[in-house]
């Protein structure tokens, strides 16, 4: 899932991809993975959680992930999942950092729709729920 992300981040400069990376703030993390590019001079970090989970991601979910992007002063956060997210996740989303992907694992696809909380059948790629 990680090379998929990478891949869309385009010619602009070479991605580091990163599994089950530990991040260090106030506290230890480790991340599902991460992806780190230079930009304009600058250094970039995305972090990424990916989960295959029976049910919709819950908001908490999006809460941890939240104050990981902020501790560790990431640029920018996404979560994955093949089963979609509950309002309160979607919502808390738009106001953070965090991009919402509901996916197979096949392709990528970043149409922005924060309407679809969750697909009756999960389609080919990924489907970018929210992403600023």
């Amino acid at each position: 899932m990680l090379d998929l992300l990478a891949r869309e981040q385009g010619p602009a400069g070479k991605v580091q991809v990163n599994h089950q990376e530990v991040l260090v703030g106030d506290v230890r993390y480790t991340v599902d993975g991460t992806l780190r590019f230079e930009q304009v001079g600058m250094q970039f970090l995305i972090i990424v959680e990916c989960k295959l989970l029976r049910r919709r991601v819950e908001r908490r979910q999006v809460q941890i992930l939240s104050d990981t992007l902020e501790d560790v002063h990431a640029q920018k956060a996404i979560f994955v999942t093949s089963t979609g997210f509950q309002s309160g996740a979607v919502e808390l989303a738009k106001k953070r950092r965090i991009a919402l992907a509901i996916s197979d694992g096949e392709a990528l696809h970043f149409p922005i729709n924060i309407d679809i909380k969750c697909a009756p059948k999960i389609p080919t790629g990924i489907t970018i729920l929210w992403r600023e």
